[in-house]
Formats: C-alpha cells, sequence, structure tokens
C-alpha cells in the first residue's frame, strides 16, 4: 500500500520548493512552488488562535530551527499557536515577491512560483503549540531532528508550557492522523487565576 501512494505521489507532484521559517521571529518564506497559508482567530480579548502552513509538493528542501529536510512526493507542514492578541499587530498574510501568485480554496491562503512569504507570532512566548507534518512520499533529515521517512507519515507535537494554561480544543491534538489544523477550534476562560484559592 504505501508503495502504491508513493508511486502516486511521485508522479502527480512535479514542483520544486526550499521552505525556510523562522519560529523565533516568526517569518516564513517559499521558493520555488507551493502553498504559504495563514490563519488568525479571536478566543477572547486577551488571546488568538493562529493557524499557519505550508505545502510543497515535488522536491522540497525544508530549513527549520536547527534541522534540515529534503523530502520528494507531497509535504504539509502545520503550526497552531495560542498567543496574546497584542502579538496580531505584525501579522503579515501570504503574498508574493517577485512571483506568480494566486488565492488558494481556503482564506488566506496563496500559491505560487517564485518567493512567498508571511509573518505570523514568534514562538518564543506562546501559550500552546501543536505542530503537525504530512508528508507522502520520501523524506530525510538532520540536524536536530535526525531520520528517514517512507510512504504515507503522520507525525504531530503538542507544547503547553505554562502551567496557568487553560485551553479547550475543538478536537484534541491526539484524536486522528493527518486532520487540518486550520479546522482546529481553540477556547478558554476570560480570566487565568493560577494562584489558589485559600479556604
Amino acid at each position: 500500500m504505501n508503495g502504491v501512494l508513493l508511486a502516486a505521489a511521485l508522479s502527480a507532484t512535479p514542483g520544486c520548493a526550499v521552505h525556510y521559517r523562522n519560529a523565533a521571529r516568526g517569518e516564513e518564506h517559499l521558493w520555488g512552488f507551493g502553498q504559504l497559508a495563514l490563519n488568525v482567530r479571536p478566543i477572547n480579548d486577551r488571546l488568538v488562535s493562529v493557524a499557519s502552513g505550508s505545502c510543497a509538493p515535488g522536491f522540497c528542501c525544508n530549513i527549520d530551527q536547527g534541522s534540515v529536510s529534503i523530502s520528494f512526493g507531497h509535504l504539509i507542514r502545520q503550526h497552531l499557536l495560542v498567543v496574546n492578541s497584542s502579538e496580531a499587530a505584525d501579522f503579515q498574510f501570504p503574498h508574493g515577491s517577485m512571483a506568480l501568485a494566486w488565492q488558494g480554496r481556503e482564506t488566506n491562503s496563496l500559491w505560487g512560483i517564485g518567493h512567498l512569504k508571511m509573518k505570523t507570532a514568534p514562538a518564543s512566548d506562546h501559550h500552546a503549540l501543536i505542530s503537525s507534518e504530512t508528508l507522502t512520499g520520501l523524506s530525510a533529515s538532520g540536524g536536530s531532528e535526525r531520520g528517514l521517512k517512507f510512504g504515507f507519515v503522520n507525525s504531530r507535537e503538542t507544547s503547553l508550557p505554562r502551567e496557568d494554561t487553560c485551553l479547550e480544543f475543538s478536537r484534541p491534538a491526539e484524536s486522528r492522523g493527518g486532520f487540518d489544523l486550520f479546522d482546529v477550534r481553540v477556547d478558554a476562560p476570560v480570566s487565568i487565576n493560577p494562584e489558589p484559592t485559600e479556604p
């Protein structure tokens, strides 16, 4: 079955791209052929959820947080951040620079040939982060994340770095493989009191 999926992916994806993500600054760049997408949803008057992602059909070199990977097939990478609403002022939705670009089906989604870029929230001061990668094809990576992937592979990681975080996701990150982080809705109480109340 994996061989059939791999053959279908390789025959249907003639593109070539280099994708670079600087999580500390919230910047993403894609050179070549691919897609960038960004969606922002208010949670309450203090927090927003930020879904961002890239899609690279064909050959892709991906550079992200000290890790370098090369894939051939169809690669979708997504991130869902929960950040303070004050961070939203610096967001830049996907746009082209020296690129032939066209709007995707989803809101704030851009496909292009050339240079696409966008800016989201820095990942350094978040309340929650879910990262997802779906690959149909072949991938080899080195650096902080080493490994070889083949066939249809889903990987997902959830991080809640603050002890006072109280969030509810519309679909838990562990529910099933391959779901779209752009569909996940986040809810949170208006105020969070980390201090225990005394009797």
